[in-house]
């Protein structure tokens, strides 16, 4: 079978699939689409000047030509201003229309990527998940390498196509499984924090596909690190991959055996945590260099060494620039924000692989001690379906409440819980007492001491933990008032994990440095912190008396007077 030129396959794969993704992306995605969409007519066209109706006319496909004549009409004005008689190629002023569509939003991320990728001259490069924004560095660094793109949507497909299209004939890009046999490469690019459809394959047939040397891989919650050693088995003895992950992966305890995994094996060369910022990426993450023999890690934290929002350059290009040449000075040299940690001491102590927190200055607290040592007995509260709540949920006053996250609003906790029919024994364990501390599993976190339950047996939401404090050491009203601080709410930030949903463990929890000085001094706080509370109180339910006569009044005039 004759093999496809790079632009025969974009325009094949433009055919199918161009116009569902013009809906899909922003606005300057949906004219860069339709300019091709007019590029490609131009190139079918053998018309020597742009009549729109004649170019439409030698689209065959019927429905390609009713697609482009309804997208691409309305901005048909803007277009022709590209169009160029002299230009060698039927009319069309190819350089101009060349900018026009590798215009891209600027990805410091992906600068940094190609640059640790060192890309040379006949290299083989991948990328994964492709839609070309990676190609378009890539190519700037070294146009003499050998691309490809694989993209298991049809909508990245068309973009990476697009742009490799008109970068050069070196670029292929193919709407293929990703995880489909080929040959092994020297580069490999793989951007996990991008909005993209995964695939559905379960872990277990992507290790199938794999050889023996990934075949032991561990199991891991979600399948990131399993197509991590995916991409590991595609590369080179001596090539090189650079993944961008979100951090979760990183420092979750369901993934701790996979990072292990990698460590041991020498698998993991760079570690760099990404500021956030819309230079680099609007959640917590971090890029990931991969190769082969590694004894050590260059932990490297891009936050400390630039700032932790990169979002304040007044030129996005230029700071990108400044920001990529001070991070790449740190991946090879030791500094405050950067060192190589031997494998063997990342195994031991759990392969935490977030390098902010490695670099962290630890918080000073004063009477300091861990959260652990203060506490009697900690449980999670109970977890109910939607639908086992709907059914247990009652609007007759009953013995029997539920507290959920949001009944906690600054410190305190809400007078109108939610009434239950009834509650079962597995229940009973997550019911609350006087003197409790509820603490939220997720962000943002809320905390509130149990008062007078006046009589009702209280149960806890899942999300909740609930703690019992040794009261001989520290009242619970003070370890309160420490969260609702900027000290406390910074000591917690050191032990919470997650990207995208901020959360913070059991065991993080118990981590905490919180402080306790002796009784005397915390009941002398309370006296004037607890007036505080009272005051707050009062005028909450004054606020709220005023606003039911105002609802009185409201329903009264009309009656009267509407």
């Amino acid at each position: 079978m004759k093999k496809q030129s790079a632009e025969e396959a974009a325009v094949s794969m433009v055919r199918p699939a161009l116009f569902r993704c013009l809906g899909k992306y922003h606005n300057s995605y949906l004219e860069k689409v339709s300019a091709f969409a007019l590029y490609v007519a131009m190139k079918l066209s053998p018309v020597e000047r742009p009549d729109w109706e004649s170019v439409l006319k030698n689209i065959a496909d019927r429905g390609l030509r009713a697609e482009i004549r309804a997208e691409v009409t309305p901005v048909w004005d803007e277009f022709e201003t590209l169009w160029d008689p002299h230009s060698c190629v039927r009319g069309v002023n190819e350089e101009s229309l060349k900018l026009y569509l590798l215009e891209h939003p600027y990805s410091a991320s992906t600068l940094l990527a190609v640059s640790l990728l060192q890309i040379q001259d006949r290299d083989k490069v991948v990328n994964y998940e492709a839609r070309g924004d990676f190609f378009i560095e890539a190519y700037k660094a070294n146009s003499k390498a050998q691309y490809f793109g694989m993209a298991c949507d049809s909508d990245h497909a068309v973009i990476a196509a697009i742009r490799g299209a008109i970068l050069g004939p070196n670029i292929e890009v193919e709407e293929t499984l990703m995880y489909d046999e080929r040959e092994k490469f020297d580069k490999i690019f793989f951007n996990f924090t991008r909005d993209m459809p995964r695939m559905t394959m379960d872990q277990r047939r992507i290790l199938d596909r794999m050889s023996p040397e990934f075949g032991d891989m561990p199991k891991t919650r979600n399948d990131d690190w399993v197509i991590i050693g995916f991409i590991m088995d595609r590369l080179k003895q001596d090539g090189k991959a650079v993944c961008i992950v979100n951090m979760g992966i990183n420092i979750n305890s369901a993934e701790r055996e996979a990072r292990k995994y990698f460590a041991s094996r020498g698998l993991i060369e760079t570690v760099i945590s990404l500021p956030s910022g819309r230079e680099f990426s609007s959640c917590a993450s971090a890029l990931m260099v991969f190769s082969k023999g590694n004894s050590a890690v260059r932990m490297v934290d891009a936050g400390g060494i630039i700032g932790r929002d990169a979002s304040t350059a007044s030129s996005a290009t230029s700071a990108s620039d400044k920001y990529v040449k001070k991070i790449l000075k740190a991946v090879r040299t030791d500094s405050e924000f950067s060192k190589l940690i031997p494998n063997s001491e990342l195994i031991e102590r759990d392969c935490d692989l977030d390098p902010e927190k490695r670099f962290r200055k630890p918080i000073e607290v004063g009477n300091g001690v861990l959260l652990e040592t203060l506490i009697i007995h900690m449980r999670r509260g109970t977890q109910l379906s939607a639908k086992a709540l709907d059914d247990l949920a009652t609007a007759e006053a009953t013995e029997f409440q539920y507290l959920l996250t949001k009944d906690i609003q600054d410190g305190l906790i809400g007078e109108d819980l939610m009434y239950l029919k009834e509650i079962d024994p597995n229940m009973e364990k997550c019911c609350l007492s006087p003197g409790d501390v509820v603490f939220t599993k997720n962000a943002p976190f809320k905390v509130s001491v149990i008062g007078d339950l006046r009589g009702k047996k209280v149960v806890a939401n899942g999300n909740l933990y609930i703690i019992e404090l040794d009261k001989a050491k520290i009242r619970p009203k003070y370890l309160q008032a420490f969260f609702e601080s900027n000290l406390g709410a910074a000591v917690l930030k050191g032990q919470t994990v997650g990207s995208v949903i901020t959360t913070i463990s059991v065991e993080g929890l118990k981590q905490l440095m919180v402080p306790c000085p002796p009784l005397a001094a915390q009941d002398e706080f309370l006296s004037r912190y607890l007036a505080f509370e009272e005051k707050i109180i009062g005028l909450r339910r004054e606020l709220q008396s005023t606003m039911k006569e105002a609802k009185d009044f409201l329903d009264q005039a009309e009656k009267n007077l509407f």
